[in-house]
């Protein structure tokens, strides 16, 4: 019989779900019927009760599993962001040597038709006479290339002497549309020639000093490569 009693006791301890509130809660007696074999193969109904305290041991088992939690998802955070990471500077890679082809590709567009770039002084956006006769030639290439259908884009820049960046945005722009006004009145179609201004964004030289930064001060001038 004590073994009866101690196998409804166990059972009825297991049997107990568990209960993850963090609030104690006031001992309570439970009141069960099982059926327990006996070692002869006959079946008992067996009854009994059981007093619960189940403010015991409850604390310390939800706080484990809110630890384990939280470590889980810290694991979980840490991955995605070394894979963003990772991801981020991959497009970065690519977009660079993306840029590094289109200006390759630029370069030997403006070679292949005989352009030029055209420099200014600093804070200007007035031709210089020492580049008239570049802006003639680029005038003559220009015209051949509109004739087969092809888009000029003049596109004006500015060094980061020049003043904010707001500001050497639109000197950049006044830069380009100068000399692609000198394109247009020269017979070439408006529909043709695409002005753009970088402002400072895309030195020629990153060495520091007014007068190195000369060759930023320019207008380039090349047929619109579509990508």
């Amino acid at each position: 019989m004590k073994r009866i009693l101690l196998t409804f006791t166990l059972l009825t301890v297991l049997g107990v779900p568990a209960c993850r509130k963090r609030t104690p809660k006031k001992a309570r007696i439970l009141s069960e019927e099982v059926q327990i074999k006996t070692e002869q193969g006959e079946t008992i109904v067996a009854k009994g009760s059981l007093f619960l305290d189940e403010s015991l041991g409850e604390l310390e088992l939800v706080e484990e599993v809110d630890a384990q939690q939280n470590s889980i998802r810290d694991d979980l955070s840490a991955e995605p962001l070394m894979a963003g990471d990772a991801l981020f500077e991959e497009v970065a890679n690519e977009q660079e040597a993306l840029a590094d082809r289109i200006w390759a590709s630029r370069r030997v567009e403006q070679a292949k038709h005989g352009l030029h770039n055209i420099y200014f002084d600093l804070n200007k956006y007035a031709i210089k006479n020492s580049e008239q006769q570049k802006l003639e030639d680029n005038i003559k290439a220009a015209k051949k290339l509109v004739d087969g259908g092809t888009t000029i884009v003049v596109e004006g820049h500015a060094c980061q002497y020049g003043g904010s960046p707001a500001y050497n945005m639109m000197l950049s722009e006044k830069r380009a549309r100068i000399v692609a006004n000198r394109l247009i009145k020269a017979g070439i179609s408006e529909a043709q020639v695409k002005i753009v201004g970088r402002g400072n964004e895309m030195p020629i030289v990153m060495e520091e000093g007014e007068q190195r930064q000369a060759p930023n001060r320019r207008v380039e001038i090349y047929p619109l490569i579509e990508q």
